[in-house]
């Protein structure tokens, strides 16, 4: 089902204005986002290392800071990856987001892969959304990170809130992988998480 050797060509331009889609319609913001992977294909520029490789480096992407009046850009760790669900794929340009405990993507993305939304397990969640709760239905699916030749089986959580773009959290995500922040350095690195030791 996975497939090595995803195409790598140049981004010339940033992702968006739309930053992690918060205070846009989630429609645009996807919108957006898929059609510049689409055109692009995975971002050399990322330092990714050979084919199939088990360690890759991304360089943190500047997006505008909404949050900040003074500040015009914020630099975020965004990955391209590829979302699988039975003989459906997109592709998904996602934050990883340390202070997420779960994956969460919005509901047109399910679409896109045949998901039915509503089918999946339900869970109320609060602190996304200013004030109020947003309902998350979760799915099996199968995730790659560009750079990477294998995939991982992956419980994620899709929600219609237009609060939500795409979110790479702790549990299922950071399982898998080694993460090392190098923010200092505008750079981050994703490394298969070594097997366990049996004693």
């Amino acid at each position: 089902m996975f497939q090595a050797g995803w195409p790598q060509l140049w981004v010339d331009e940033l992702f968006g204005y739309l930053g992690s889609g918060r205070g846009y319609k989630a429609s645009e913001w996807y919108s957006a986002q898929r059609s510049s992977i689409q055109k692009a294909g995975f971002n050399r520029n990322d330092e990714s290392a050979l084919r199939g490789s088990a360690i890759v480096k991304f360089r943190y992407r500047k997006v505008p800071d909404n949050t900040n009046p003074k500040s015009s850009w914020i630099s975020r760790p965004y990955v391209d990856v590829r979302l699988y669900h039975g003989n459906k794929y997109d592709h998904v340009r996602a934050l990883i987001d340390t202070g997420a405990d779960n994956s969460l993507f919005h509901s047109s993305i399910a679409k896109n892969l045949g998901i039915d939304l509503k089918a999946g397990r339900f869970q109320e969640f609060a602190g996304i959304a200013a004030g109020s709760t947003i309902d998350v239905c979760f799915h099996p699916i199968q995730l790659q990170i560009q750079g990477f030749s294998n995939g991982i089986d992956y419980e994620a959580g899709f929600t219609e809130s237009d609060w939500v773009g795409a979110l790479l959290g702790q549990s299922g995500f950071f399982d898998h992988y080694l993460i090392t922040f190098q923010r200092y350095k505008g750079r981050f690195e994703i490394k298969d998480r070594p097997p366990a030791v049996m004693l």
